[in-house]
């Protein structure tokens, strides 16, 4: 069996990635913006959250690479950083189905 698949920096990485997407908010906002780009504002109505709620999650998101932004005029835009946190998603949500 091999032993070094993944150093010790590598899994306190993967480790914040499980850690953030241990949030259903979070996991929610990721799935938002998979349509593209979008405000604050935005995600807020369609996640039914507070901003400052949503304005937090991203934060968080964009702390550990998962999101970015880019600021137009006065409006702030969070899209994906890296699509591949959806693939992940996916499989965990195809194992909840499978497990109902």
């Amino acid at each position: 069996m091999e032993t070094n698949k993944i150093t010790a920096d590598e899994a306190r990485h993967a480790q914040q990635i499980f850690k953030a997407l241990s949030n259903p908010a979070r996991m929610q906002l990721l799935y938002a913006l998979e349509k593209g780009e979008q405000n604050v504002s935005l995600l807020a109505e369609q996640l039914q959250l507070e901003q400052s709620v949503v304005s937090h999650q991203l934060a968080t998101l964009k702390k550990i690479h998962l999101v970015a932004s880019e600021r137009v005029g006065k409006q702030v835009f969070y899209r994906l950083d890296d699509r591949h946190v959806l693939t992940i998603l996916d499989s965990v949500m195809e194992h909840v189905k499978h497990l109902e």
